[in-house]
Formats: structure tokens, sequence, C-alpha cells
């Protein structure tokens, strides 16, 4: 697997933008016995995609596409769209607290993923 990816910030700190590409590598199957049968293989190249937008210094966006698969016959079949809100406050010089909060919509199941975090940054 090889993972490449570069980000954007940008103009006047507005958010970051990022795009990412996966190669996923499949190796080939040689059988050795007469049980094991052998389909095509072929490589996956994945792509992802995120924005963070900076609404206020204490509220960010975001919003991302994973598991963008061009070469698929089925291109939303396994997409993963998601979408998050972060909080943070400075407390001090020193000290800033946050949360951040996600949604995932997961194409396996009916049911999506939610995360909350607490953020803690001490400088």
């Amino acid at each position: 697997m090889l993972d490449i990816g570069a980000s954007y910030l940008l103009p006047k700190n507005f958010g970051i933008t990022s795009l990412a590409v996966r190669q996923i590598f499949n190796p080939s199957v040689t059988s050795t016995n007469d049980t094991v049968t052998s389909g095509e293989i072929s490589n996956n190249t994945l792509f992802r995609f995120g924005i963070e937008i900076n609404v206020v210094p204490q509220v960010k966006f975001r919003a991302g596409l994973d598991r963008i698969d061009l070469n698929s016959d089925d291109f939303t079949g396994n997409l993963e769209p998601s979408f998050g809100l972060g909080l943070n406050k400075n407390f001090s010089q020193n000290i800033n607290l946050g949360i951040d909060y996600s949604f995932q919509f997961e194409p396996f199941t009916h049911d999506p993923v939610q995360n909350i975090g607490i953020v803690f940054k001490f400088k």
C-alpha cells in the first residue's frame, strides 16, 4: 500500500483542503494445489478529499469524501462521506481546550459512525 497526499492552506487562513491517493497493490495468486482458484486480481487506486473551513477562530467545519474509486463500476458503492465540527477555546496563552465531533456514513452498515473527541493543547 502506498499513500501520497497534499494539502493547501486557503488564503487569509480561511481553511485548508487536502487530497490523497492510496494505491493498494494486490499480489498475484499462484496455485499450489487444485483447491485454490485464481480470478482476475487488479490493483486499486482510491482517492480521498477533505476541506476544513474556519468560520471564526474558535469554530471549524469539516467535510470530506473517502474511498473515491474511479475504476469501480459502482462509483458510490464504497464512498464514505463525512462531516464534522470543531470548537475550541483559549483559556490562557498556554492552554487551549476543545471538542470535536464527526459523522461518517459507512457503506457496509446502516449505522453511521459518530466520534466525539476532547482536545487538550498545551504550549
